[in-house]
């Protein structure tokens, strides 16, 4: 979800996005982006990889206007101090104009200071709080994906209760989309969004969704009536 985010942001539009990959690796997270962007799976590029980088350069030429950054961190490695110090170098050197910071996720990431008389979803919610002045400071809406608690998981639509540490963190963010799925869905490539917080809009918004696993790709359908 996150790799199709950065990558609409940068098809099209004269914008560029910084994508902190703190799970996989930046190279994985990039061939990813590689497999959404030319339509190939992981198997096609690795059966025929010469033809595979004249299919990638093409697609990167037609289809993004902007760049997609990749830097990677090895989990609970980074925090979001360093995050802007690399920021702001990459900016300064290649002239960069970043529309979205991507740190993707939220629970790999170190908070700059550890307590360890804190607990630790009330240490994620200062990174919420690091991450909103990050993007204040550079001008640019910072995207982190997160997890819900284990509650939730068994639920159809999520609500402002399943985001890990919500009373903490829904006082710092923007907007906050569910992404749910059913075992059935599941199987079948099908995917809702559920936006359970939005500041610049209406909430409690429900879409249907695709899910394309070998491309990494997903798309959004249209609206589920939902009545909360």
């Amino acid at each position: 979800f996150a790799i199709n985010l950065a990558l609409n942001i940068v098809k099209k539009q004269d914008a560029d996005v910084l994508y902190y990959a703190c799970e996989i690796s930046q190279e994985l997270a990039a061939f990813r982006a590689l497999c959404n962007v030319t339509g190939w799976t992981q198997d096609d590029f690795w059966d025929n990889k010469e033809k595979g980088k004249v299919v990638a350069a093409k697609a990167l030429h037609r289809d993004l206007w902007g760049t997609v950054w990749f830097k990677g961190y090895p989990s609970k490695s980074t925090t979001i101090s360093e995050i802007k110090t690399h920021a702001r170098h990459v900016i300064d050197i290649y002239g960069l104009k970043p529309k979205a910071i991507v740190i993707d996720y939220a629970e790999t990431v170190r908070p700059d200071k550890v307590d360890k008389d804190m607990p630790d979803w009330r240490q994620q919610a200062d990174i919420y709080t690091q991450a909103r002045a990050l993007g204040a400071e550079l001008g640019c809406c910072v995207i982190m994906p997160d997890r819900c608690n284990k509650e939730t998981v068994g639920k159809k639509v999520p609500s402002m209760k399943s985001f890990q540490g919500a009373v903490e963190k829904a006082g710092i963010v923007d907007a906050a989309i569910g992404l749910c799925a059913t075992d059935e869905e599941y199987k079948h490539d099908r995917v809702r969004y559920f936006v359970f917080l939005n500041r610049h809009g209406e909430a409690y918004k429900h879409y249907d969704g695709k899910v394309d696993p070998l491309r990494m790709r997903m798309t959004v359908e249209g609206e589920i009536d939902y009545t909360p």
